[in-house]
């Protein structure tokens, strides 16, 4: 899989499935993608784009069915806590709980934030982090 972020006028965002041993694109979705994980089938994503229309950001956040090539859904949020989210950055789901996590860069100079939604889209919880958060760890219990 592959994205190409289009030129935010009249090429858009899409996302591209390519056939590694053929290296050839094999399927297209309309769908954008600034950053995505993979959870077996289930790709996550949530993209930032720049609108000439409204000159803002139009931030989503969607599934992809990988095996099927489709789109599960445009809005995983489901509880309109998305809008709390200025810049998505980072994106992990639990691989037991299928909780879903998000961060936030903010102003990219301000400490940003962690979400955590349940596998329903709703926000279970926040929490401060240090500045442009982006990455994620998952650690055993000791």
């Amino acid at each position: 899989m592959g994205n190409l972020q289009g030129d935010y006028k009249q090429l858009p965002s899409r996302l591209y499935f390519i056939d590694k041993d053929l290296q050839a694109v094999t399927d297209t979705l309309p769908i954008a993608v600034s950053n995505y994980y993979l959870d077996g089938d289930s790709l996550y994503v949530y993209s930032t784009e720049w609108s000439y229309i409204t000159y803002s950001n139009v931030i989503s956040y969607g599934i992809v069915n990988t095996r099927t090539r489709e789109i599960v859904t445009r809005a995983f949020i489901t509880d309109g806590t998305d809008k709390e989210i200025e810049i998505p950055y980072g994106i992990m789901v639990h691989p037991v709980t299928k909780d879903i996590y998000v961060t936030d860069a903010g102003n990219y100079v301000s400490p940003g934030m962690l979400y955590c939604f349940s596998k329903e889209g709703k926000k279970k919880w926040s929490v401060r982090t240090g500045d442009i958060p982006a990455h994620f760890a998952l650690l055993p219990k000791l």
